[in-house]
């Protein structure tokens, strides 16, 4: 299924099935760490490094059975542990560690849209001009966070898990890496 940017700007609910299979990473881009930082206070809210992997090629999705497919899905599912001032921090810094594989990358592009109980909150969206082949990359964003009212705060952490996000990654206009996550705020 091809799904364009714009479909995915304009969707205000999460997605029910991953938008894109794993062989669909036909860049070999290798996620290798994400850290979130608090740039007011320089506290790091989250940070995990994955190790390289040499001769890297994406899993071919395409054929699995049924039980297979469900175990990698859920490899694709991330369930984070926050501090719960992460949700009145300001302004954060994102730093996610990329290795491209062969193909040259022009518009990276990574839009992550968050929701609370199955409804629309926030998004945001990071570009990045381009990636040579095999280029390590440190993707350094800073944006403003979402601010929930003191009401909305409360029923977020009154709620674990009820946070969702959506997090898609397109490459040269096409959606290559899709990846959900739920958020639990201690």
């Amino acid at each position: 299924m091809k799904v364009s940017l714009e479909q995915l700007r304009a969707e205000k609910h999460p997605a029910s099935k991953f938008l894109c299979k794993l062989h669909e990473n036909t860049p070999a881009i290798q996620f290798l760490g994400f850290s979130l930082i608090d740039r007011d206070k320089g506290k790091v809210y989250f940070s995990h490094q994955n190790k390289e992997v040499p001769n890297f090629a994406p899993i071919d999705d395409s054929n699995l059975d049924a039980e297979f497919t469900k175990k990698v899905e859920a490899l694709r599912h991330s369930n984070f542990r926050f501090p719960k001032d992460v949700l009145t921090a300001k302004n954060m810094r994102s730093v996610l560690k990329l290795k491209n594989g062969p193909k040259p990358i022009q518009n990276l592009v990574m839009l992550e849209k968050h929701f609370f109980r199955g409804e629309f909150v926030t998004q945001f969206e990071f570009h990045l001009d381009a990636l040579a082949p095999h280029e390590l990359k440190e993707w350094v964003t800073d944006y403003q966070a979402y601010q929930p009212s003191p009401e909305r705060l409360k029923e977020i952490l009154a709620a674990p898990g009820h946070s969702t996000s959506d997090t898609f990654l397109l490459a040269n206009g096409t959606l290559i890496a899709h990846h959900k996550a739920s958020y639990v705020y201690e």
